[in-house]
Formats: C-alpha cells, sequence, structure tokens
C-alpha cells in the first residue's frame, strides 16, 4: 500500500511538473505572438499603401500581408476559423482601436471586418449570456460596426442593464447624437449608474442634444424624462425653456423639481413668474426647489419672494433661500442684514450665518 501511494504520489507530481511547463511554454509563445501582432497591425495602419489601386483594394492587399505573415492563411480562410492566436490578435486590434481617430482608424475598422470579427460579434451579441452579449455591445463600439445597429437597438430592451448600457453607449458612438431620441424612447426605464455612463456622453455632443432631448421626454417612464430634463439644464440651452415649462405641470413631483433646478441653471428670467409661483407653493419640497433655482437665477425681482421664505418657512427652505439671496448681489446682502435683526430666531440666525460666511458680519 505505502509503495502505491508514493508511486501515485510521484506520478501527480510528475504530472503538476509537465503542466507547469507546458503553461510556461504556452505563455511565452502568447507572449511571442502578441508582440508580433502588435508589429504587424502598426505596420499596417500606419505605413503607406501602394497609390494605384482603390482604396478598398489597397487595404485588402495590405491586410493580405500581415494575415500571411502571422498565420500563413489568406484573409478569408482566417475569417472562417477559430483559434486562440486569432483571439489575440482581436484583442491587440481592440487595444488599438481605444487610441486611434480618422484614417488610422479607418483602416482598423476596415480589419474588423475583413476578418470577420464584427460578424462574430453580432452573433455573440444574441447570446443566452449576459455578459457575452455585453462585451459584444461594447466590441461592436469599438469596431465602429455600423451594420451592427439593428442587433443594439434590439439589446435597448435586454433584461440586463449592463447589456442595455453597452448598447447604449456603442449607438452613441457610431452613429452619433441622432441616436439619442430613439434610445430614450426605447428604454423602458433608467438607473442612477445607467445615466451616469451615458451622461457624458451626452454633455459631449453639446447643444446638438438638446432637440433630441426634447424628443426623449415624450418618453412614457419619468424617470426618462427626469434624466432628459436634468440634462437640459445642465446643457443650459434656452430653447428648452418653452418645453420645460410646459412639463412643469406634469403631475409627478420629481419631474417637477427636476424642472425647476433645470430652470436655475439654464438661467432664462422668462421661468421667473413660474418659479415664483412653486415658492409658494403648500409642497416643502417644491418650495426648496423654487429657491435653489431663483438663487441661481440671481434676480433682485425675486427677492422679496426669497426673503419671505427666509423668516417664515422650515429650516431647510430657509437655508435655501439665505443662500439664493448671497448671491444676488447688494440688494440681496441688504435683505440678509435686515433679516439678522428679525424677531424670528431660526430666521435670525441663518441670515447671520451667512453674513459671517459672507464676511459681512465680523464674527463674535
Amino acid at each position: 500500500m505505502t509503495i502505491a501511494a508514493v508511486f501515485i504520489i510521484v506520478v501527480i507530481s510528475l504530472g503538476l511538473i509537465i503542466q507547469k511547463i507546458r503553461s510556461g511554454i504556452n505563455v511565452r509563445r502568447n507572449r511571442t505572438f502578441f508582440n508580433r501582432a502588435q508589429q504587424a497591425l502598426a505596420q499596417f495602419i500606419l505605413s503607406d499603401i501602394q497609390a494605384n489601386l482603390p482604396q478598398s483594394a489597397k487595404q485588402q492587399q495590405a491586410l493580405e500581408t500581415i494575415v500571411r505573415q502571422l498565420f500563413r492563411v489568406s484573409v478569408e480562410k482566417f475569417a472562417k476559423e477559430r483559434s486562440h492566436r486569432r483571439d489575440i490578435l482581436r484583442e491587440v486590434m481592440l487595444d488599438f482601436s481605444l487610441n486611434l481617430t480618422g484614417e488610422t482608424q479607418a483602416r482598423l475598422d476596415f480589419a474588423f471586418h475583413a476578418l470577420g470579427f464584427v460578424a462574430e460579434e453580432m452573433s455573440a451579441a444574441r447570446s443566452k449570456k449576459w455578459w457575452i452579449r455585453a462585451r459584444a455591445c461594447h466590441r461592436l463600439r469599438l469596431m465602429h460596426a455600423l451594420e451592427a445597429l439593428e442587433v443594439l437597438s434590439k439589446n435597448l430592451e435586454d433584461d440586463n442593464e449592463d447589456v442595455r448600457i453597452e448598447a447604449a453607449l456603442s449607438l452613441l458612438e457610431i452613429v452619433g447624437v441622432g441616436a439619442l431620441s430613439s434610445i430614450l424612447l426605447t428604454i423602458k426605464d433608467i438607473s442612477g449608474w445607467m445615466r451616469v455612463r451615458i451622461s457624458n456622453t451626452i454633455l459631449g455632443f453639446g447643444g446638438e442634444a438638446v432637440p433630441h432631448l426634447i424628443e426623449g421626454m415624450k418618453s412614457d417612464n419619468y424617470r426618462v424624462k427626469k434624466f432628459c430634463i436634468e440634462m437640459l439644464g445642465r446643457l443650459g440651452d434656452v430653447t428648452a425653456v418653452p418645453t420645460l415649462i410646459e412639463y412643469l405641470s406634469y403631475g409627478v413631483p420629481e419631474v417637477q423639481i427636476t424642472s425647476l433646478e433645470a430652470f436655475g441653471r439654464i438661467g432664462d428670467h422668462r421661468a421667473i413668474p413660474i418659479i415664483i409661483k412653486y415658492a409658494k407653493s403648500e409642497n416643502e419640497q417644491y418650495r426648496l426647489a423654487a429657491a435653489r433655482a431663483l438663487g441661481n437665477l440671481g434676480s433682485p425681482a425675486t427677492v422679496s419672494v426669497l426673503n419671505e421664505l427666509l423668516l417664515h418657512d422650515t429650516i431647510e427652505v430657509r437655508l435655501a433661500a439665505a443662500e439664493a439671496l448671497t448671491k444676488i448681489g447688494q440688494l440681496g446682502i441688504k435683505t440678509l442684514e435686515y433679516s439678522a435683526h428679525s424677531e424670528n430666531e431660526d430666521a435670525k440666525k441663518v441670515a447671520i450665518q451667512f453674513l459671517h460666511e459672507r464676511e459681512v458680519l465680523e464674527t463674535s
């Protein structure tokens, strides 16, 4: 029994050693191939291509050269096979895609198509496994795959949030701002994480995003409406004001409050009468949002309303009103100085605190 046990241990140990050696060899081979693939791909996207051929023929000829150099097969045959080295080449190409623009990116996009990677990822975007679908949507974005628009649009309604986010980002990258309204009207809901992921892209479009955000406000989902209003406020485009005024009558408080905040960010004084109306609402959250919006507008015409909130409202609204008054210049400061002598202790303390912060009063 002892001899048998020793024999088994020796066999297992030898097996582990052999496996480790083989693994080390594979790692070195993969690293070597990775480096070769980088060099060949750099040569393809950066070198001059013969000028006496049509553009597509030039790119095809140059691509044939690097594929034969790396795989000893034609582009057509390589596009149909599956191998570990093929996966490595795809990863190299995806890495390159992160930093390329213009002609070099166009050459790389051509290679993604010609080598069959786009078709492969379009198929993966329909996988039963959500993480494969999400990864495929991400890769199609890096490949700038126009033919993938249908599958990406379908994945906007996926059950998994990560898939929906990657599909939305890919459509915005591939199509541009023109895809925005369609995305907003297709998605059934929008989470906090999705708002974070796509907001920077939308803000990057600047004023071009405004009409698409206005269109997106027709969504049946109030969180999508709220997101559109937030983006319009952050973009600060006055052309959105009539639409925001319209949606102030929308029956969901969150949407109305977000509209009030957006008015303040946009800074259009046409909204002042409407904001003042909400500053007199029985709902504390409306009054709070209105006070903040009036502060951002900074209009002397709002001083009396803000002073009324400071003197007679809840502590949170008082604080917002006092801060708003500090943004209205000398008239706002004078109003705070008046309130600092109020008989209402809460209003008095708040006013004195903000005057101290603005160094209008000397601290005791």
